[in-house]
């Protein structure tokens, strides 16, 4: 019998939840628990144990870590605290067995390519990407680092989309158009023209709304 690697989820929300269930999709993990800030003595999730993050870093642990957290520069700042508190931890890409993923593809440490989306060919998606369920990002197209791609969002070929950029659900980029970095693309938006950093995008077609302030809350 295969030894499974050990492996902890940060984070005890919904996205955490998701994460649980790619993993255990396949053979390839065991799931020692959850890390959470805000956990309670003898709290469970998903049947598992659920630890405070200060507990979890004070164990000195060294297995593989995948961060549940839905917000992407939150993601980023608790990805990097746990690179400096855990230097031997590794972190890993979890790719769903019902996701499609070209052969070609490029996926980042700590990414997270849920069940139903597609990565197509040629695509490079960087570290601590989120592809959500039915996502589609397509051939020659480039994600950042902690980008989101929310249930159903879909880029045409060669797109590029900076770090920490959130793609909310349904939306559209057509082919060829670069999004900046720390944007939001509001749900059901079409993106067809170039879009600025920090850019709020909203309706058909998207037009900015507002520009954001890095690392403000969007969910």
């Amino acid at each position: 019998m295969a030894v499974k690697t050990p492996i902890v989820i940060v984070g005890a929300g919904g996205y955490a939840r998701a994460i649980h269930d790619a993993i255990t999709a396949e053979d390839a993990f065991d799931v020692l628990g959850f890390v959470d800030n805000h956990a309670i003595a003898g709290q469970l999730f998903c049947g598992l144990p659920v630890r405070l993050e200060s507990d979890f870093v004070a164990s000195g642990y060294n297995g593989g870590i995948v961060v549940g957290l839905g917000d992407n520069s939150l993601r980023e700042k608790v990805v990097l605290g746990l690179k400096s508190s855990l230097p031997n931890a590794s972190f890993p890409t979890i790719t769903h067995p019902r996701a499609i993923v070209s052969r070609s593809a490029r996926i980042g440490h700590g990414s997270v390519i849920l069940g139903g989306a597609v990565v197509g060919a040629n695509v490079e998606i960087g570290e601590f990407g989120s592809i959500w369920s039915n996502a589609v990002i397509e051939h020659d197209s480039i994600a950042s680092d902690f980008v989101t791609l929310a249930p159903s969002a879909t880029t045409g070929g060669s797109v590029t989309i900076g770090a920490r950029t959130f793609l909310g659900l349904g939306c559209q980029i057509l082919h060829n158009i670069r999004v900046g970095s720390d944007c939001v693309i509001s749900a059901g938006a079409v993106v067809s023209s170039n879009v600025a950093d920090l850019s709020v995008m909203i309706g058909v077609p998207a037009l900015c709304n507002r520009r954001r302030i890095k690392g403000e809350s969007y969910l």
